[in-house]
């Protein structure tokens, strides 16, 4: 998807919408036992020997066994790998609870046992959520519910591809302009937060439309247009505001840049129930998703599985053989 550069130099879509090539795959393995116990594996391919700052909460810290490895390709010369075990589900859960605020992807982790006699049934829950912090325009009131799935399973779809990078661009625009409006405030006669709001949809316009592609020239540029938005050329008095705006606009866009796409496994204990991935085993449940799904609704992972109490059998056996003992023994006796 190509970039697109306008005086606001909003956002570079290739990197949320899309897997463009090079991109980071993370993989996540999770095993589950019986016992509630579960062990965790999160690894990736990249170029050079760095954990990236903004993406999965990848473990980096001394409770995880971690490696470096050189994989002998070309582009992707080094594997990370990550392992952990977790004695309880409480133990799986805490890990996700006190994650970096500044990461673009937040995750929470839940594992619940419900014991019964002969069967337990487990439930793993896994919730990814993306911290995008152009919230002026929800994706809720912008799609349809019916759309909102479509982008959470990921199907292709060129004309709802482009809805969601016009929503996207819109969205921080809403931030840039509203941020603007603030920043001026009362003003004067020529520009103010009253001629501002009225002029905003024609501002849109022009951002949309504008072709410049040299980001050295993005606050001359976004003067321009904004000139031309309210058919004054007294603009420049206002500079200081609008360079403030971009600085703040373009920090929120560089903390929620992201390309990874993520291959997620969860091996469940005993027979598989129920689950809304793909099944690729037996109890081996696999989920496949990108950025833009996240960008536009969170994507939950579950699955539940039924285990066997094989001491329930055992014990409800002996406890019957323990109850049929003294009656075969008194018929054995009246029959003698």
């Amino acid at each position: 998807m190509p970039q697109r550069v306008t005086g606001l130099r909003v956002f570079c879509l290739a990197g949320i919408l899309g897997a463009v090539p090079g991109c980071l795959e993370i993989r996540v393995t999770t095993n589950v036992s019986a016992d509630g116990s579960s062990e965790r594996t999160v690894s990736f391919k990249t170029r050079t020997r760095i954990l990236p700052q903004h993406s999965y909460p990848i473990p980096a810290d001394s409770s995880w066994a971690a490696e470096w490895k050189e994989t002998g390709e070309e582009e992707m010369k080094y594997e990370y790998t990550a392992r952990k075990a977790f004695a309880t589900p409480v133990e799986l859960a805490s890990e996700y609870l006190n994650q970096n605020d500044t990461g673009t992807v937040k995750l929470t982790v839940s594992l619940v046992k419900q014991s019964g006699w002969f069967y337990s049934t487990i439930e793993y829950r896994e919730l990814y959520v993306f911290r995008n912090p152009f919230q002026r325009l929800p994706a809720s009131g912008y799609f349809t519910a019916e759309e909102i799935e479509i982008v959470r399973r990921g199907e292709k779809n060129d004309s709802l591809g482009k809805k969601v990078e016009e929503w996207d661009f819109r969205n921080v625009f809403e931030e840039f302009y509203a941020r603007l409006i603030d920043g001026v405030g009362p003003g004067d006669s020529v520009v103010n937060g009253a001629y501002l709001s009225v002029a905003k949809d024609e501002m849109f316009r022009l951002v949309k439309a504008d072709t410049v592609k040299r980001s050295d020239a993005k606050l001359r540029n976004t003067l321009r247009l904004l000139a031309r938005a309210l058919g004054s050329k007294d603009v420049s008095r206002y500079e200081a505001v609008v360079a403030n705006v971009i600085a703040d606009v373009d920090s929120m866009t560089e903390r929620r840049k992201v390309e990874d796409r993520w291959v997620s496994t969860v091996v469940m204990p005993g027979s598989l129930v129920a689950t809304n991935g793909e099944i690729v085993g037996a109890n081996e449940v696999r989920w496949k998703f990108e950025a833009m799904q996240l960008l536009v609704t969170d994507y939950p992972m579950e699955a539940t599985s039924r285990v066997t109490n094989v001491w329930a059998f055992v014990v409800t056996g002996l406890a019957g053989l323990f109850l049929l003992v003294p009656g075969i023994l008194m018929l054995v006796r009246r029959r003698a």
